[in-house]
């Protein structure tokens, strides 16, 4: 017998409705329930808490022999950190049970699908509204040219206001300086006035 033909798993025993396990060093075309090699460890997942139970030398020195532990075993000793490695995928899925699962998510997909069609149906119908009330003030632009005439001519006039009155301003600012000038010519009339008087009173 050679260490390749060996495998470490899980043999069942116990009553029924409580099941519990040894893990046994056993040839991989034996049954599980032949005769076995070694022993080494047992679990028993019913009772709380669970009790695993391994001689973690021993299944290392099996592992070193080239022993393969099965898919369930091998993920415990990597939770139980007898041995470093990923975790394996245990559970097993049939052709019956993929094509259930690929036909569910298919309609799935047609599914998302209508319902983006949909959104972007409402969104369209949403923009539809403003895109005529556009097209109606375009409408009634082209057929009204006169009225946008009228418009821009009194644009042009508010303007020419604007700008017109600043030269105004202007014009008021000598008006002033004249009142004040003449307001100064009889004040010095009546000085000199005064001076001559004066004069000839000396």
């Amino acid at each position: 017998m050679t260490t390749d033909m060996l495998s470490i798993r899980l043999v069942r025993f116990g009553k029924k409705h409580a099941p519990a396990f040894r893990m046994v060093v056993q040839e991989k075309h034996r049954a599980p329930s032949s005769k076995y090699v070694e022993k080494v460890g047992h679990y028993i997942p019913h009772q709380t808490p669970k009790i695993l139970e391994l001689n973690a030398e021993r299944i290392q020195y099996w592992i070193s022999k080239g022993a393969q532990p099965s898919d369930t075993v091998h993920n415990m000793l990597v939770t139980q950190g007898v041995i470093k490695d990923k975790k394996r995928g245990v559970t097993k899925i049939t052709k019956k049970r993929a094509g259930k699962m690929s036909a569910k998510a298919d309609v799935k997909k047609a599914k998302a699908a209508d319902a983006k069609k949909a959104a972007e149906a409402k969104v369209a119908e949403e923009a539809a509204p403003v895109e005529e009330v556009k097209e109606e003030a375009q409408d009634e632009k082209a057929k009204n040219p006169e009225n946008e005439k009228s418009e821009e001519k009194a644009d042009e006039v508010v303007e020419e206001k604007v700008e017109e009155a600043p030269v105004e301003d202007k014009k008021e600012e000598p008006a002033s300086e004249e009142k004040t000038e003449e307001k100064e010519e009889p004040k010095e009339k009546e000085k000199k006035e005064e001076s001559a008087t004066e004069e000839k009173s000396e």
